[in-house]
């Protein structure tokens, strides 16, 4: 019996050792969108309200737009707040003679009742925020 027991809690602790990590969800779902020079959307980091994160195409560039929703209360400003009435976005910076509306326009920017970012799309994404 007593061996039966410890077998037991070994296969318990071995069973929870081995289960993965429990990934928390985030208050925010979050994308940053690359550009080159010429305002083409390069690539994208995201993290979604369910915990999943990913990363494809080049994710560094001088030039980008940063969205951001509060998960599960769509139409809420983050704490940084948004620097439009009409997107997601809360921090850019553009090439010359880009504004808000065009990159926007070009990047599939979401509007402020979206529930979380949204995945840009056009590469193969790695998991992980990077």
């Amino acid at each position: 019996m007593n061996t039966m027991l410890k077998g037991l809690v070994v296969a318990a602790v071995f069973a929870a050792a081995f289960s993965g990590a429990v990934q928390a969800r985030p208050a925010n779902s979050h994308s940053i969108k690359y550009f080159d020079a010429n305002g083409t959307v390069i690539g994208q980091r995201y993290l979604l309200c369910d915990g999943r994160s990913g990363h494809g195409g080049t994710v560094a560039s001088a030039y980008f737009v940063e969205e951001v929703t509060v998960c599960g209360a769509p139409g809420t400003p983050p704490d940084e707040g948004w620097i439009s009435p009409s997107y997601i976005v809360t921090n850019a910076f553009l090439a010359p003679g880009w504004n808000l509306d065009s990159a926007c326009g070009v990047a599939h920017c979401g509007g402020q009742f979206v529930p979380e970012v949204e995945i840009y799309g056009g590469w193969t994404y790695t998991p992980g925020w990077q």
